[in-house]
């Protein structure tokens, strides 16, 4: 179940789907940025929202149906194009949450996360350039780097 009680979406193309009251249906594609596609992509995404309007639309039950191609990162923008809306950034992710502040809370969590796994790398591959410069006997006693032998080793390789 996402925000807005909306649901995954069964019709090829739609990520996912939600009511907008009585009649109402909206249909969303999420990409990650603004450059997500080429010509071609872009046309296939207008054709699936095309079928999927219809797809509804012939139920009887919808009566009108809002497309959304919801760009998960970026400046905030809006823009209606002949086939459907583009919401970015901030306003994607309160439209479909109904959570005003979701995109700020999605971000700091992924910046820590970010930070986490390049500081954890970082250690990482310390670690190993460490036990490569033991193996081959380029470090002092003290953990220092023997430039003399460093500089040897990198001309013999």
């Amino acid at each position: 179940m996402y925000g807005k009680g909306g649901w995954k979406s069964g019709i090829e193309g739609i990520d996912l789907e939600y009511s907008r009251g009585a009649g109402k249906r909206v249909l969303v594609q999420v990409k990650s940025g603004k450059s997500w596609g080429n010509s071609s992509q872009k046309k296939q995404l207008k054709l699936y929202f095309e079928r999927a309007s219809q797809i509804l639309l012939q139920g009887g039950s919808v009566k009108y149906v809002h497309c959304i191609e919801g760009i998960a990162y970026g400046k905030r923008e809006q823009k209606y194009l002949s086939s459907h809306e583009r919401i970015v950034g901030a306003a994607f992710w309160e439209e479909i949450s109904g959570w005003k502040d979701l995109y700020f809370a999605l971000m700091t969590t992924v910046g820590h996360c970010a930070g986490n796994g390049l500081q954890d790398a970082k250690e990482e591959t310390v670690k190993k350039i460490v036990h490569f410069m033991e193996e081959q006997n380029l470090l002092e006693h003290g953990g220092n780097i023997n430039w003399e032998r460093l500089i040897s080793f990198l001309d013999t390789t």
